[in-house]
């Protein structure tokens, strides 16, 4: 149609012409709209079945192909063909987004959704596709086998009548994926050191000043980090969904054995899928951290989370909440504290496209001992994360920027051998720049920098550190 429309528009234009004032402008104007519109459809035409997986994800990067459900479905099919069911699920629903009555992207969203063990779903999916007449009957009796063969996993064979997710019925398949890299970096402050050559005390109210020993300087040096993440999700035909993740990372320096760090991380969250259903849902999770280093320090900490999430699409979603944290120091126990605070998050994540992230915490760390350092401290922190997909020497790859201001500040004095009993304060700069090529299918290479800076109303507690590092990951 677009086609015919440029050739009826080539032979009309030169004898619009012809046409007084207003009147040509008016027609041309119109006519350029079409052309617009066609010329858009046309740089975005369904993709073939030869087409691979980095096309697809360069084509979704026009504008035209954002915006066309046809496309977006024909993508989100080619992926289920591809075994890479978590990609076609994403694809599948930007294009009901756009458009809801496509039985084709209907049908494919239900094989994503089984492909990623998600039974209960598809199930439930399947169920409301046969009960329309108008599916037609090449579609329907293989959709028939296939919804028996989901109720035989869930448990439902026996009773077909029961509903998905009923307490009757088993749960759904646990989804689990996981990463794996190793990171090989240089850091000009491996051990997070004040940049100080000398430390001013005040005794006796007079000011001395004594040199720093080189042990307790900024030391630089490169470093291994290896870091490996399991995930697993569940999710249920009514959308209660639970996301348990794990980490652990390690890094360690030839040079430097007092730089060697162990860290883990682990938490379990329930929320609600986003188009489960209309309006504000709940969400609750707990985690737990811990940090071990080789210079003797320590810190674990324990937390609970709560509040409402507000998904504007499949892709996007406000987060309002509270938080608690129990902060331990073992080695250093007059550093322990309880935190309270506020969270807010808006985050969009459209598959292929470029995605943000924005977050914001304010709270208080309460004193565990009243006789720590400046009492009760009052924390804030802002977050702005953003990834863009772009084209890296002819392949597909990505850009990652990371940025986090923090700031915190002490409720009295911090010591009277510091500036007088001066109240801290502090302001910390976090920045990561990193670019993403993949390699293989599941395997991908990072180059990046970090910097880090903080200030602060107490000399002492200044520092800056920054590096380069390159990593290899394997994701699955």
């Amino acid at each position: 149609m677009c086609r015919a429309s440029l050739i009826r528009a080539s032979q009309l234009l030169p004898a619009l012409r012809s046409y007084p004032g207003p009147a040509w402008r008016a027609l041309v104007l119109g006519l350029g709209v079409v052309l617009a519109q066609c010329a858009a459809a046309q740089g975005c035409e369904p993709p073939g079945p030869g087409t691979t997986a980095q096309a697809l994800q360069l084509q979704l990067q026009r504008p035209a192909c954002q915006k066309s459900s046809a496309w977006l479905g024909a993508a989100g099919s080619l992926f289920n063909q591809m075994g890479r069911y978590p990609d076609a699920a994403d694809y599948l629903e930007r294009a009901l987004l756009l458009a809801p009555d496509q039985p084709q992207a209907r049908l494919d969203y239900t094989i994503a959704l089984a492909g990623q063990g998600d039974f209960a779903s598809a199930a439930a999916l399947a169920q409301a596709l046969l009960a329309e007449p108008e599916l037609p009957p090449a579609q329907r009796e293989p959709l028939q086998r296939q919804l028996a063969l989901w109720q035989d996993r869930l448990g439902q064979g026996a009773n077909p009548g029961a509903a998905t997710g009923t307490p009757g019925a088993n749960p759904a398949a646990w989804q689990a994926g996981g990463s794996l890299a190793a990171r090989l970096g240089f850091d000009t402050n491996l051990l997070g050191s004040p940049n100080l050559g000398s430390l001013v005390l005040t005794l006796g109210g007079q000011t001395q000043v004594l040199p720093l020993d080189n042990s307790y300087r900024a030391r630089e040096g490169g470093y291994l980090r290896t870091d490996a993440q399991l995930l697993l999700r569940q999710q249920s035909a009514s959308g209660t969904r639970w996301d348990l993740a794990a980490s652990l990372r390690t890094r360690h320096s030839p040079g430097l054995p007092q730089a060697t760090t162990t860290q883990y991380d682990i938490s379990a969250e329930r929320s609600q899928a986003p188009g489960a259903t209309q309006g504000p849902h709940t969400y609750t999770a707990v985690a737990a951290s811990g940090l071990d280093a080789n210079t003797g320090s320590r810190y674990s900490s324990q937390g609970l989370a709560a509040g409402l999430d507000w998904h504007h699409s499949s892709a996007c979603q406000l987060r309002l909440g509270l938080e608690q944290s129990w902060r331990s120091h073992p080695a250093e126990t007059l550093l322990s504290g309880l935190y309270r605070g506020l969270t807010a998050a808006w985050a969009c994540h459209p598959p292929g496209s470029s995605q943000w992230l924005l977050s914001a915490k304010a709270g208080q760390d309460s004193a565990q001992d009243p006789l720590r350092a400046g009492g009760n401290q009052a924390q804030a922190s802002l977050r702005l994360a953003h990834y863009r997909p772009l084209a890296l020497w002819g392949q597909s790859g990505a850009l990652l920027a990371d940025l986090e201001l923090a700031a915190t500040q002490d409720a009295r004095g911090y010591s009277t051998l510091l500036s007088n009993a001066a109240v801290r304060n502090l302001q910390r700069t976090s920045a990561r720049l990193e670019l993403q090529r993949p390699l293989a299918p599941g395997w991908q290479w990072l180059v990046g920098t970090e910097w880090v800076q903080q200030q602060s109303s107490l000399p002492l507690f200044g520092l800056i550190s920054w590096g380069p590092y390159t990593s290899i990951n394997r994701h699955w």
